[in-house]
């Protein structure tokens, strides 16, 4: 028997030794790179994303969770020729980790280190797409790490083992390559070493001295290894002891793996193997390893396939030559039919993408499409496997491929991945192929990803204000049908005859009521699977409004019909509905008459069930049906239409110590009286479902429960505004709800209170972020981590006496700029009087987490006595002067340590419109708060409709960010400025992932300039040197020590650090039915 060489690094030491070393610190926040190491090896301190375009000569040590590394092809080289050096190692590690998680390296070739990459006690993160070669010992080295994964990496030629686990469990390790990992009679090609619950699968194992062995585990462990092919391996499979659970099959049907040396025939099939017929698997077990005859040692497969990839289903004739970048046309929705014939169909269509990654997750044989809406209720664009556009779930779908180079298709497939998430676009009007587009309409997004690399996929090249149909695309002369398939008897039997189209051929607008009272128009979108676009879509030079319903119902349908602006009282229009077989037209209909009447109701009666009957006109010209009496007929035609006024989202972020709240006013713009109810849909999301609402109605509680289920009936709406403020609440603390959004819709649906007629529906889109409260906890702030930003110092004006006292209307905002999260509570707020004192303005008593950029408002009245609309954190019972205007801001009542000042008490405040009302806000952040020209006045008008009471003219932006058109930055405080560099850019408009700092730096050793807006990193030095201080260091570990983000250069030994808690997983749901458009 062949014995497995374990290296020292596997061992545990117990002698020390002390040493004392120079400390050199380096702050990196990108690159390029600086040597370190005496030999000029490099050691790169990885700490935010990163993008490399330049190879590292020299290590890369990873300081912080929830980063990417992405080396864009490039390479990680060691020094060293390969040999061991006089200590038993040449040059380390390529990429170490130790306890960093949710932490993604891809991209990568790392060549000729000691071990490609060295993890410690580092948890949940993902190794993809990376070539890791010719290293002395391991290509991947894992000790203590749990629930990582590795996708599709190439691992050869290393001395001993390619990927080695050691107290290693729950790992994925999938898709990679994994081959000639062998020397002197050694190596492995993936190695288990006391590690348990990990799945391997779906890999080629090849020309190793061991395919995969599992050694020493316990009497719990459980390893799956199948769906993988053994090719060529000296030893295919080694277990030792071999009486655990670890199994290489994962039963039947799935079945185990694929052995090159496979003696076995395949005649039968069945869970045991005894019925007649073949079924891709072997008929008696692989036994392994070969010759073997003890009794303790091997294992074996009991469902082995007969040829490599035998797992593999079938992939149907039509795609098997798909390629990214194609794409799929489906032809069968809502087809329009003229004399028997079908002239042509509105379609749908997406794009062939190959594998998405999302969060870290990789899908592979995705089609990337803007879906109205899905069985599950969600819509937008998303990605579905290829699988949905197979028969029966499509009946006439066409593989288009563009006339492009691969480069340019390359180029359409990150576009069109880049969209992945974005809302869906109502209604089809126009075409826009900007990449920040926020919405997409199906047809849209394929066209704009080609229109982006010059390529335009419209027939006829129409001008951007015109909308371009699915069919436009398939005509289009770039585009080649390379495959299909295609049945037209269902699709006529399903498809076509279902259907119901509604056509104007003419200067008039129309809206669609179906039969359950749900509508569709150009600013409604409330039938699932209904689409409206304007285009001539017959080719005969004029343009028609359609609306298709895939699906129609028995019932009423009402066709209102009302003028467009400008139109000719001497023209006609026409209206034509084809259901099934069968039309029915109104034709050369006068526009004088409907603009004398303001409206033109039509009402078809459709069944379903006859669907080659002809539609029942039931023509009433009337709008209304009045269910009073002549002496009470309370009726008087009218508008109904009410509009919603919403300043922001939901804001700040919520999560189980913290809420988020959004207000929303709803207006009578017309002048009929109605009723309404508020409701909440297209909750789908894991948050959703987590979250509770609390809504107030003019001040009043009306609802408290589930978010997801919040229905109201508001009942009749009196008067000129109602005022609504909802409060999301998030009571579970699991972490995995962490960083998470909630997209839902409120609808408010009003309907005419006297008599059958008129009804208005409006919708607006909200979201609830989750912040993260259980991997960085909250801190008390220091100087420069809360600035005051903004100062209303002369109050409002005086015209709401006795309620209001304009003077003393005054308030201040704070804002959190450290880049971390932190309760405010026990700050101390001074001003200046006249006489020079230094007064109490205010004691901070709330104890709410302030999130990394957000605001803390503080005001003398409440908001009902107060001229803003704006909700504040505290009121106070003191007002302050402002002749000589100075307010500062402590840590505590001590007055000991000063964190911010504003003003510089020698006169009236900088700036402020004393005169016009205007607040004073911030220019630089944080800057100096007491310099005249760190300071302007609000000069945005926008921001009185935002955040004062209707009727007022003051400006300022009261616990918001500045919209002054002479703040420098335009839009206030980006929150990738920070006072001292500590991470990613993090907050309301920065990246909610970022992770500031492990430590603070020093005063005096380290500091650097903002971090500039584009993606140019450096490496910022200091010639500073600590004090010498004595380390205590373990013997044979890695050769670099980690200290938050300190380094500290090459010492001999170190000490193994203490574990840190591992991260979570994020739960990914696919969405794996398709929609029409």
């Amino acid at each position: 028997m062949k014995r497995i060489k374990y290296n020292k690094k596997n061992q545990i030491q117990n002698k020390a030794k002390k040493i004392i070393a120079p400390v050199l610190i380096f702050l990196l926040i990108g690159l390029p790179l600086k040597p370190l190491l005496a030999n000029g090896e490099e050691i790169v301190n990885i700490g935010v994303n990163t993008v490399l375009t330049a190879d590292i000569n020299g290590r890369v040590v990873i300081t912080a969770n929830n980063i990417t590394l992405d080396c864009n092809g490039y390479k990680i080289i060691g020094t060293s020729d390969g040999d061991e050096d006089e200590d038993g190692y040449n040059d380390g590690n390529g990429i170490y980790l130790y306890s960093k998680n949710n932490v993604t390296v891809k991209n990568c070739v790392i060549e000729n280190f000691e071990t490609g990459i060295y993890s410690i006690s580092s948890s949940s993160n993902t190794y993809k797409e990376n070539n890791i070669l010719s290293n002395l010992y391991e290509g991947i080295f894992l000790s203590n790490s749990n629930n990582n994964s590795f996708i599709g990496n190439d691992i050869s030629n290393n001395r001993y083992n390619g990927i080695q686990l050691s107290d290693s469990n729950y790992n994925n390790i999938n898709n990679n390559k994994i081959s000639y990992n062998s020397f002197n009679s050694l190596g492995v090609g993936i190695s288990l070493f006391n590690s348990s619950h990990n799945n391997i699968f779906e890999n080629n194992i090849s020309k190793n001295e061991y395919g995969v062995n599992i050694l020493y585990v316990d009497a719990y462990s459980k390893n799956l290894v199948y769906h993988n092919n053994f090719i060529g391996n000296t030893f295919q499979a080694w277990i030792y002891p071999n009486d655990r659970n670890d199994l290489f099959d994962n039963g039947y049907p799935d079945g185990g793996n694929y052995w090159s040396d496979y003696a076995g025939i395949d005649l039968q099939k069945g869970e045991n193997q005894n019925e007649n017929g073949s079924d891709g698997i072997g008929d008696i077990p692989y036994i392994f390893p070969e010759g073997n005859t003890d009794p303790y040692i091997g294992g074996q497969d009991k469902y082995p396939f007969m040829e490599e990839n035998g797992w593999q289903e079938d992939v149907p004739e039509w795609r098997k030559d798909i390629q990214p970048g194609d794409i799929l046309y489906d032809a069968g929705a809502l087809p329009i039919k003229r004399r028997g014939i079908i002239l042509y169909s509105i379609g749908h269509i997406g794009m062939y993408v190959g594998d998405v990654e999302i969060d870290g997750e990789i899908f592979h044989n995705q089609v990337v499409e803007a879906n109205k809406k899905t069985e599950d209720g969600r819509r937008g664009v998303q990605y579905r496997n290829i699988e949905t556009w197979d028969y029966p779930k499509r009946k006439l779908v066409y593989l288009l491929r563009v006339n492009a180079s691969n480069e340019k298709k390359e180029n359409v497939v990150t576009f069109t991945k880049e969209q992945i998430k974005k809302p869906y676009k109502f209604p089809w009007l126009t075409k826009d192929p900007d990449p920040d587009s926020p919405s997409w309409y199906c047809s849209e997004l394929v066209w704009a990803a080609y229109y982006n690399q010059r390529i335009n996929l419209e027939e006829g090249e129409e001008p951007f204000d015109n909308p371009v149909a699915p069919s436009e695309i398939y005509n289009d002369t770039d585009t080649l049908v390379v495959a299909d398939h295609l049945n037209y008897l269902a699709y006529y039997a399903e498809e076509y005859l279902k259907s119901i189209i509604f056509q104007i051929f003419s200067p008039v607008n129309v809206e669609i009521t179906n039969p359950d009272g749900n509508v569709i128009s150009k600013e409604i979108d409330d039938i699932d699977d209904a689409v409206y676009i304007i285009d001539d879509l017959d080719d005969d030079g004029d343009y028609e409004d359609t609306i298709g319903i895939e699906t129609r119902k028995m019932g009423t349908y009402t066709i209102r019909i009302t003028p467009k602006v400008g139109a000719d009282p001497d023209d006609t229009y026409t209206l034509k509905v084809i259901a099934g077989d069968a039309e029915i037209i109104w034709a050369d209909l006068s526009i004088g008459e409907l603009i004398e009447s303001g409206f033109k109701i039509f009402t078809i009666y459709s069944n379903p069930n006859d669907i080659n009957g002809e539609p029942v006109d039931k023509n009433t010209p009337q709008c209304f049906h009045d269910e009073e009496t002549s002496s009470e007929n309370l009726f008087s035609a009218g508008i109904l239409d009410f509009s919603l006024n919403s300043p922001r989202n939901f804001f700040p972020t919520t999560t189980p110590t913290t809420t988020s709240s959004r207000d929303i006013n709803i207006a009578n713009d017309g002048n009929l009286g109605f009723q309404y109810t508020v409701t909440t849909t297209n909750a789908t999301d894991t948050l959703c479902e987590h979250l509770n609402l609390t809504a107030n109605l003019d001040g009043n509680p009306v609802y408290e429960g589930p978010l997801a289920s919040f229905n109201y009936n508001a009942g009749e709406f009196s008067n000129s505004t109602n005022a609504w403020q909802f409060t999301a609440t998030l009571n579970d603390n699991d972490p995995a709800l962490q960083n998470q959004t909630c997209n839902f819709d409120f609808v408010f649906d009003g309907s005419q209170i006297s008599g059958a007629g008129f009804s208005d529906e409006e919708i607006i889109s909200n979201t609830v972020d989750s912040g993260s409260w259980a991997i960085t906890p909250p801190t008390p702030p220091e100087p420069g981590d809360v600035i005051i930003n903004e100062v209303m110092w002369m109050g409002s004006k005086d015209i709401d006496k006795p309620v209001k006292d304009g003077p003393k209307d005054q308030w201040v905002e704070l804002k959190n700029v450290s880049g971390r999260d932190l309760h405010l509570k026990g700050l101390y707020l001074t001003y200046k009087s006249n006489a020079s004192n230094e007064n109490k303005l205010a004691e901070i008593n709330n104890n709410r987490l302030v999130r990394a950029g957000e605001y803390y408002l503080i005001t003398y009245y409440t908001k009902d006595n107060s001229a803003i609309n704006v909700s504040p954190d505290q009121n106070i019972d003191k007002n302050f002067d402002y002749g000589k205007f100075q307010i500062k801001l402590y840590t505590d009542n001590t007055k000991l340590v000063l964190i911010d000042t504003a003003g510089d008490g020698i006169g009236e405040p900088a700036k402020g419109d004393k005169n016009n009302f205007y607040s004073m806000e911030r220019n630089d952040i944080p800057g100096n708060g007491t310099d005249y020209n760190n300071w302007h006045s609000c000069l945005d008008p926008n921001s009185t409709a935002l955040y004062w009471d209707t009727g007022r003219t003051e400006q300022g932006t009261p616990g918001y960010y500045n919209l002054s058109a002479n703040d420098p930055s335009a839009d206030d405080y980006q929150d990738d400025t920070l006072p001292v560099i500590a991470s990613e850019p993090r907050g309301e408009r920065g990246n909610p992932n970022g992770d500031a700092m492990d430590d603070a730096i020093d005063d005096g050793i380290a500091s650097v300039a903002p971090l500039p807006r584009n993606d140019t990193f450096e490496v910022v030095a200091d010639e500073a040197i600590r004090d010498e201080e004595e380390i205590i260091l373990e013997e044979d570990e890695t050769e670099i020590i980690m200290e938050g983000d300190v380094m500290i250069g090459e010492p001999e030994e170190v000490d193994e650090p203490k574990n840190l808690e591992s991260g979570n997983d994020d739960d990914l749901n696919n969405l794996n039915e398709q929609p029409n458009e």
